[in-house]
């Protein structure tokens, strides 16, 4: 073997990087023929030595930059940590795995080979190279806390939750808002709290081969995702990580949610979308099929009644109708109403209604859950990622099925259980349509012109209204708060609703010096939970009554919205290109029926030129490499447009069976010094920090599990059995870039008069 140089010469960050690709090869080549575990070990102390020194030179080094010098710098500190994971340990972790999965079938073939010695051997190397990677990356946080005093960016609170050692070193620099090493710094702990969660998330995959594997076998790794998330809502990338556990983890449902939101994040990643098109619109994938194999199985176990398993119905069944929304032509058979999975649309929806009507209240996360990804599917379907799937048609049934579902949610939850103010859930369900009909203007212009959903917010709010004490009707004005309420935390850094819940006044929140705290869910003197329901009525009586007055006939009434005689829409018949379009009037107003909404106007998201230096998603690669020019993710392949755009249209072609600063995404994705609004968020639907400890659990068949994990929020394809020495059998998956798309200005007007009466008339735009 020829002799390994620890001290070459590099000339740049690439050749550096791609030099410690090239030695790792070489190791790994003499195993072949002997095994030294010290050559490994010592490789990895040398390149952990060099990448903290150069963070911290980095970190050092920006303070006296120019913006455009510092810029650069600060996307350096973080940069270095990606191609660190990239090159070296994620690399490793592979070739474990890959190593693993070969022993294990090896194994399976010959039951008398004798090879579990050689598994608990390969295991034990294996558990010592976790811990390795692990020191490092907690060292690193441990000496970038000691170095820098970050409570002014970070809070205090959260750092308890690190276990970081509170030893501090004299003349320790004291850190504010303005430094221009603060977002580095951020953007540091950020990627040590994701890589030591991935790194214990490959551990679990190697120990336990192909498993089975429960919510508790990734409990270490979802806490760690959590706390990345909780200080950096706005990277995409830990979503996409969590959704990957719960594919392993069979909760499909929790994975779609994941890579939604991962989709939909200011900074998303682009692998984000690919694994939820992987999921529910390529009849293809392994995972599409288990989903279809689940669902199957939960309808033969609902005919049998046998088990009640009414969690798991909501989470499957409605996963299969978001899929026929999403991607009708994947899921349903021709232009028929049955769905591939023997079952109709009308069937499946009776099925979730019974059991949402029956088990709501042990199941409003995942309600509250499901909602969430139903409104941000629809932001998906429009972006231009999707334009190969989207259709007038298709935008228009989504429309409608998506309201049927929130009406109904509506109508028989919200409606009957708004007022129990030991739970914040219900009102918070009603936020949340509100913010989204507020934040899309084809979805207002669309909620205008159903008027069971106008009907059913109406009633609503004369129950709040004339209920309450204080005069709810005569507000005209959004109330203000002293912190983030559950429901605002989670939903930060979400495109789909312009980044945050807009329906309260918060510019005071902001100008607080522990802002940090209160935007984070970590607030101490928070309210009590009759006052902050309290407060949620108050701003849904708001946003009803600026929904509301768009209606064209408003005559006074005091506290009281109703409904007059709505005249008959007489028909007429119109013929565009050749085509019959039906369109109706009331009172002399053309408006349009929700079977025949007009052609939405697609909002195409903005070229981010950008997104693809940032980022790393263990999805693509499906099993070990053969090599260590590893690209996992899109935002590390040249040409990812082109070739993200084949895979899209392949994996879902016709042959199927059916106000915040903008940061740029750059490598870092950050450069501007964080606001506090711009670093905090936990998962849904509760942000306390104890829910991050997931209980152990036995994992028993999905539908006898009778357990969930909680509302965290993450593809990872699974390797076939006898897996082939030549890696090369399983290409690298290009993810299709997505954009983000601007917001729309707000489109409510203000009411004049404290009251009025609606005959739901609605005045077209």
């Amino acid at each position: 073997m020829s002799e390994i140089n620890l001290n070459q010469k590099t000339t740049s960050k690439s050749d550096e990087f791609e030099n410690f690709r090239v030695q790792l090869g070489q190791i790994f080549l003499s195993y072949e023929t002997h095994q030294d575990d010290a050559l490994l070990n010592g490789f990895l102390s040398f390149v952990h030595s060099k990448v903290e020194k150069r963070v911290f030179g980095c970190l050092e080094a920006a303070q006296n930059e120019t913006n455009k010098q510092h810029a650069e710098l600060q996307r350096t500190a973080d940069e270095v940590l990606d191609a660190l994971w990239l090159s070296v340990h994620y690399a490793v972790f592979k070739k474990f795995q890959h190593w693993m999965l070969f022993m294990i079938s090896a194994s399976e073939s010959n039951p008398k080979s004798g090879r579990s010695v050689q598994n608990r051997k390969l295991e034990a190397k294996m558990t010592k190279y976790y811990k390795s990677v692990h020191k490092f990356y907690y060292a690193l946080l441990e000496k970038t806390l000691a170095e820098y005093d970050v409570t002014c960016i970070v809070p205090a609170r959260f750092l308890k939750l690190l276990n970081v050692p509170s030893a501090q070193k004299e003349g320790r620099i004291i850190l504010n808002v303005n430094d221009p090493r603060s977002i580095a710094i951020t953007l540091v702990i950020h990627r040590c709290l994701l890589y030591i969660g991935s790194s214990s998330r490959y551990k679990t995959l190697c120990e336990r081969g192909k498993g089975p594997y429960g919510a508790g076998s990734f409990k270490k790794a979802l806490r760690y995702y959590d706390l990345a998330l909780l200080l950096l809502p706005s990277v995409g990338e830990t979503h996409l990580q969590k959704g990957l556990i719960y594919v392993q983890t069979k909760n499909y449902g929790f994975a779609c949610y994941s890579f939604s939101r991962s989709a939909s994040s200011r900074i998303f990643a682009p692998s984000g979308l690919l694994n939820l098109l992987n999921c529910i619109a390529n009849p293809k994938s392994r995972t599409f099929q288990q989903i279809l194999a689940q669902f199957r199985g939960l309808r033969e176990v609902e005919r049998n009644r046998k088990l009640q398993c009414h969690r798991e119905i909501i989470e499957t069944y409605f996963l299969v109708l978001f899929g026929a929304m999403f991607s009708p032509q994947t899921w349903l058979m021709g232009k028929s109403n049955r769905i591939i999975g023997d079952a109709s649309v009308d069937d499946v929806k009776r099925i979730l209604r019974e059991r949402i009507l029956l088990k709501y209240n042990q199941n409003m996360n995942i309600i509250l859950q499901n909602c969430i990804m139903l409104i941000t599917g629809f932001d998906l379907l429009k972006s231009k990622a999707m334009e190969h799937l989207r259709s007038p048609e298709s935008e228009s049934r989504y429309l409608c099925m998506a309201f049927d579902h929130l009406i109904f949610l509506l109508n028989n939850i919200v409606a009957k259980e708004w007022a129990q103010n030991n739970d914040g859930q219900y009102l918070a369900l009603l936020r949340i349509v509100m913010a989204w009909v507020k934040c899309d203007k084809n979805v207002l212009k669309y909620a205008h012109r159903r008027e069971d959903f106008c009907t059913s917010i109406s009633k609503i709010m004369n129950q709040i209204s004339t209920s309450s004490q204080v005069k709810l009707f005569e507000m005209e004005h959004r109330p203000q708060r002293n912190y983030y309420f559950d429901e605002d935390v989670s939903l930060r850094e979400v495109k789909t609703f312009r980044h945050a819940l807009t329906d309260f006044q918060d510019e005071n929140i902001f100008k607080e010096p522990d802002a940090a705290l209160r935007v984070a869910g970590l607030y101490d003197k928070k309210y009590s939970v009759e006052e902050e329901n309290d407060l949620r009525r108050q701003a849904i009586v708001v946003s009803l009554k600026k929904f509301l007055s768009k209606n064209s006939s408003l005559s006074a009434k005091k506290n009281v919205v109703s409904g007059n005689h709505i005249a008959k829409p007489h028909s007429f018949v119109k013929k565009v290109v050749g085509v019959e379009q039906t369109r109706f009037e009331i009172n002399n107003r053309p408006t349009v029926e929700h079977e025949e909404l007009e052609v939405l106007q697609t909002t195409e998201f903005k070229s981010d030129p950008g997104f693809a230096g940032w980022g790393y998603s263990g999805s693509s690669v499906p099993a070990a490499p053969s090599g260590f020019k590893v690209r996992p993710s899109n935002s590390l392949v040249s040409g990812g447009k082109e070739q993200s755009a084949k895979i899209l249209k392949s994996a879902t072609s016709s042959e199927s069976v059916g106000g915040l600063r903008q940061p740029q995404a750059s490598t870092s994705a950050v450069i501007a010094a964080p606001h506090p609004n711009n670093m905090i968020s936990p998962y849904m639907s509760h942000p306390n920090i104890a829910s991050v400890n997931l209980p152990p659990v036995v994992y028993p068949p999905y539908w006898q599990q009778q357990y969930q994990p909680p509302m965290h929020d993450a593809f990872y394809r699974g390797m076939p059995s006898g897996l082939p020495l030549n890696m090369n059998t399983f290409p690298p998956v290009a993810p299709t870039p997505d954009s983000r798309h601007p917001a729309h200005p707000a489109m409510y007007p203000t009411i004049q008069g404290s009251s009025y009466v609606n005959n739901f008339a609605h005045t077209p735009y």
